[in-house]
């Protein structure tokens, strides 16, 4: 299924999130509607970098994705939006969502991936 990464939920970040970082044995739980995968030391782990700041961290540091904070009471009644913007070879991207994370994710995947990307049915 084909959707836009602006639109795009938690789960369906954490996994798109997951396939650019390679993570190992990474599969989507319909019991549990999270992703999983494997650490370093080959032991089962939770993937979300949308709500985990050693996952989600990681890679704002490593790619240099930088996190202002606006304000828009005229944004979707959504009140505070982390905004991310990223410069990469004269490339811009930008990212929204309610948590820095989620924003930065957001960023991320479409820096690497477009505006638009397939995802598997089960995460729709």
């Amino acid at each position: 299924m084909k959707i836009k990464v602006s639109e795009a939920t938690n789960v369906q970040l954490d996994w798109l999130a997951g396939t650019l970082e390679k993570v190992e044995g990474l599969t989507y739980s319909e019991r549990t509607k999270k992703c999983y995968g494997y650490d370093e030391r080959k032991l089962m782990m939770r993937y979300s970098p949308t709500t985990s700041w050693a996952q989600g961290g990681e890679i704002i540091g490593r790619e240099k994705i930088s996190i202002v904070w606006a304000h828009f009471h005229w944004c979707a009644g959504t009140g505070d939006i982390g905004e991310i913007y990223r410069s990469d070879e004269g490339n811009h991207f930008t990212g929204t969502g309610p948590t820095a994370l989620v924003a930065a994710m957001h960023c991320y995947v479409a820096s690497k991936l477009g505006e638009e990307v397939e995802v598997l049915d089960e995460l729709a």
